[in-house]
């Protein structure tokens, strides 16, 4: 073991191949904050596969669609590794958690065990953030074990290491931690403007002209939508993950792109890293020998396999205009477990996956296949696309994926009111791990239950055929009233969160499937569509922001409150950016639903969004929650920039149009504007205005711009009261310090 650095909050410690016992205190000025209590290690082997004689393939039909092994191959010791256990000591009491997205909402660690692997709704991350101000990173890729066998103390089981690094990350509190991770794992980029706005998906749209005609709606209805997702056989018949569009179905991807960009919306399409024989794809894959043994599935961890991939989604989506990419099934070893009617013990999924991913990828490296996935595509489209930021949506990843483009989602979960509890405290722990852009199937993917000839996926049959993850709990999907609350209460959170998308299967997504207009649900689907563009310039402040200082968009309570021992335990509500907190409804009308409760953290005063009617902290608001209303509240002090609305995001100003300044406390937010895509804001091309509420003096000061855009604004700023009183005033923005003071009483203001 070496201590190879060690500055002031950052302890890192590289454990080499030495096999010995080692234990450590880790401290600052405040005392000792964690123990490292003792190291085991043992011998490990690792195999390879070989392959005797010519190969024999075996097709299947998986979860991944058809793919291919060798059934002639064989495993024969490579060489030496070793599974080591790293043992802690910590307070009983600290809340732990992080460790990525799982399945169950587990959101305190203590006395529990996790299993860290990369599955289909699971994405693995070896961090773990303490209430306690510190957080430990693995720096390993293997797969893991965290275990807790009582309050007090924990381990992590590492299954194959060669050389590896342990990284103890501590701060005054659980946010600057966070932010000291994504200082340590990179920068995580702006997406487009655009991508901030909503996404609309299905299982599937078949043609061109279906996703044209799908836009046209959107257009026709006056909805906002801005991007358009293309799921899965864009191919030509049965050449599984060939990017080659199918020719009768999309003949001409440029005119289909040219077609999309005139009604401002914008394609991602899905792509497999796993490819079938007999596409053009495949074969260049075949004579470049670039494959993973074993499998039809390309080696990312070969960078020159990493661009011929990156190139073959060049060829005809992204030369052709296409705005970004899904990267499905990039956990590609998922079907030992995507199978039979009951869920297995979750040591024995862990198993399975990772013995069937080991027969193709060097155990010590099993959890970061989706990494070095996005890496490759990531640095091939900067090369050719500095004019366009990335957009990958991937449904797994590893420490540093967010530095890649990348947004991470949930995976194919049901539909299912525990499921959309489990969600809320999911995405707060990607987002204390440092994945920011992460979101999640609005509505569940799986609807329906025992309706077998309902189902997508062209899976309809007559014949039964349970399976322990098609278990949604709607067979008539839209059709049943049930189905569009649970469906609506989903829409309302995911408006929320960083990236706003609906997909799924067995049942249709769009809008006018839930009602006509003037039905409830579509109405209420609508407002909050045109809420989140009304919010576009927050939450793109708030994308800033991440750039910037690292702090994610999503804020759990522990990272906003962590001093309120009340509110720092919740994971049913969050901060989405500084400023506003987010209660999702997770029960039906009839089973309490139209009644939420809601804490309120102490130490700030809070406003009902729609209301205006000021609470103050410490205490929990009992909010009246009929369909169309979401509990959000607004703290005292915050300055929420927000735009006249639109239905896309090419159609707002540059900065804002308006500013909501909620007094009652000091407070302050940001603006900020730039081109909309390209990368020249890392050169700094934006517009960065810190805006700063005094509540002693009644002065709003919007500072000095950062940043060389030169953007300008005309402002509106409303300034609300505790007493209900609004003040509403212009300013004219230059990019030099405004001060504005204004009197409530007399509704006279001075610059």
């Amino acid at each position: 073991m070496e201590i190879c650095d060690n500055v002031r909050g950052i302890y890192k410690l590289l454990f080499t191949s030495e096999n010995r016992e080692y234990a450590c205190d880790f401290k600052d000025e405040r005392g000792v904050f964690l123990r490292l209590t003792g190291v085991q290690s043992q011998p490990h082997q690792i195999y390879q596969t070989v392959v005797d004689g010519e190969p024999i393939i075996e097709k299947r039909l998986t979860a991944n669609g058809e793919v291919e092994e060798i059934v002639n191959s064989r495993r024969v010791p490579a060489r030496m590794a070793r599974r080591v256990a790293l043992e802690f000591a910590c307070d009983s009491d600290e809340l732990l958690t992080g460790l990525g997205q799982h399945e169950d909402g587990v959101y305190q660690y203590q006395g529990k065990k996790e299993y860290l692997y990369q599955n289909n709704m699971i994405i693995s991350l070896p961090f773990l953030l303490s209430s306690a101000g510190y957080g430990v990173l693995i720096d390993a890729e293997c797969a893991m074990r965290f275990e807790s066998d009582e309050p007090g103390k924990f381990r992590f089981i590492l299954e194959a290491v060669d050389d590896f690094g342990l990284t103890v990350l501590r701060g005054r509190d659980a946010a600057e931690v966070v932010r000291m991770l994504s200082a340590q794992n990179g920068a995580t980029p702006l997406l487009p403007r655009w991508a901030y706005g909503y996404m609309q998906s299905r299982e599937r749209y078949k043609t061109a002209e279906e996703l044209e005609e799908t836009v046209r709606r959107f257009r026709r209805e006056n909805l906002g939508l801005d991007c358009i997702i293309l799921d899965w056989r864009t191919w030509q018949g049965n050449r599984w993950g060939d990017k080659t569009p199918d020719p009768e179905r999309f003949p001409s991807v440029p005119e289909m792109m040219d077609a999309l960009h005139a009604l401002h919306a914008h394609l991602i399409v899905s792509v497999w890293p796993n490819m079938a024989k007999g596409g053009q794809d495949h074969a260049e894959f075949e004579a470049a020998h670039q494959f993973l043994p074993n499998c039809d599935t390309y080696d990312a961890f070969n960078p020159d396999a990493r661009r011929l991939y990156a190139e073959q989604c060049e060829r005809f989506w992204g030369s052709g205009g296409v705005d970004g990419f899904w990267c499905d099934s990039s956990e590609p070893f998922t079907d030992p477990d995507w199978n039979g009617a009951q869920k297995r013990p979750e040591e024995t999924r862990y198993r399975l996956i990772n013995d069937a991913a080991a027969r193709s990828i060097d155990e010590t490296r099993i959890n970061a296949y989706a990494l070095y996935h996005a890496q490759g595509i990531y640095e091939y489209w900067r090369a050719q696309h500095s004019n366009r930021r990335l957009v990958n949506l991937t449904r797994s990843g590893y420490t540093g994926v967010a530095k890649y483009g990348t947004i991470l989602w949930s995976g194919d979960i049901c539909a299912r009111w525990d499921v959309l509890r489990a969600q809320i405290a999911e995405a707060l722990k990607m987002a204390m791990c440092g994945i920011s852009h992460w979101t999640l199937d609005c509505g569940g993917f799986f609807v329906v239950r025992d309706a077998y000839d309902r189902r997508g996926c062209d899976c309809a049959t007559e014949t039964p055929n349970p399976l322990w993850f098609w278990r949604g709990d709607y067979n008539d999907g839209v059709k049943d009233p049930a189905y569009r609350e649970l469906y609506v209460r989903w829409l309302q959170f995911a408006c929320f969160l960083p990236v706003f998308r609906s997909h799924g299967t067995d049942t249709p997504r769009e809008p006018w499937q839930f009602g006509a207009p003037g039905s409830l649900e579509y109405d209420t689907i609508q407002a909050f569509i045109a809420l989140r563009y009304r919010l576009l310039p927050y939450v793109y402040a708030a994308a800033a922001e991440m750039h910037f200082e690292g702090t994610p968009m999503l804020r759990s309570m522990l990272m906003a409150f962590g001093q309120d021992a009340r509110a720092r335990m919740l994971c049913d509500s969050y901060l989405f950016g500084s400023a506003l907190l987010v209660k999702p409804v997770t029960a039906t009308l009839g089973s309490g639903g139209d009644t939420t409760d809601v804490y309120l953290p102490e130490g700030a005063g809070w406003y009902d969004w729609d209301s205006h009617e000021f609470f103050e902290g410490g205490q929990t608001a009992h909010v009246q929650t009929p369909l169309s209303k979401l509990p959000l509240f607004a703290r005292a002090g915050a300055v929420i920039p927000l735009s006249m609305g639109g239905v896309c995001a090419e159609q707002l100003s540059a900065l804002c149009d308006e500013l909501l300044v909620f007094t009652g406390a000091d407070g302050e937010g940001w603006i900020y504007g730039d081109a909309g895509d390209g990368y020249a804001y890392e050169q700094s091309a934006y517009t960065r205005i810190r805006v700063r509420w005094s509540e002693e003096d009644h002065v709003l000061t919007l500072e000095d711009a950062l940043g060389h855009a030169g953007l300008e604004a005309q402002i509106a700023v409303r300034l609300i009261a505790p007493n209900g009183k609004e003040t509403v005033f212009h300013a004219d923005y230059r990019g030099k310090q405004l001060k504005i003071k204004e009197s409530f009483e007399s509704g006279g203001r001075n610059q």
